[in-house]
C-alpha cells in the first residue's frame, strides 16, 4: 500500500495541472487488484483513459509490480462506434428561365 500511495503522490502534480486527482478506493493484496477513483476534472473526462494509461498505471507498475489489475471509477465511457453513412450524389435539375 505504501508503494502504491507513493506512486500516486508522484503523479499528482501532473493530474493537478489538469484539475484532477486520484484516490485509492481498495487494494486487494490477495488478487493484486487495485481500485482507484478519479476526482476533479479527471472524473468523466474523455482524456482520462490516456492519462490513466500513461501516468497513473505506469507509476503503479513501476512501484508495485505485484498489482496485476487496476479498476477505475470515473473513467469516461468509450465513444460509440461511428455510424456507417452513405453519400448520395444528386444531380440538380435545370430550372426554368426566370424562376429563382
Amino acid at each position: 500500500m505504501d508503494r502504491v500511495q507513493q506512486a500516486l503522490v508522484d503523479v499528482r502534480p501532473y493530474l493537478g495541472s489538469h484539475g484532477g486527482d486520484v484516490e485509492i478506493l481498495e487494494l486487494d493484496e490477495v488478487t493484486g487488484t487495485l481500485r482507484l477513483g478519479l476526482l476533479g476534472s479527471c472524473d468523466g473526462c474523455p482524456s482520462s483513459t490516456a492519462t490513466l494509461k500513461y501516468s497513473v498505471e505506469r507509476a503503479i507498475q513501476e512501484a508495485a509490480p505485484e498489482i496485476v489489475h487496476i479498476e477505475v471509477e470515473g473513467l469516461a465511457a468509450p465513444a460509440p462506434p461511428p455510424v456507417p453513412t452513405t453519400t448520395i450524389q444528386l444531380t440538380p435539375k435545370p430550372r426554368p428561365v426566370g424562376v429563382a
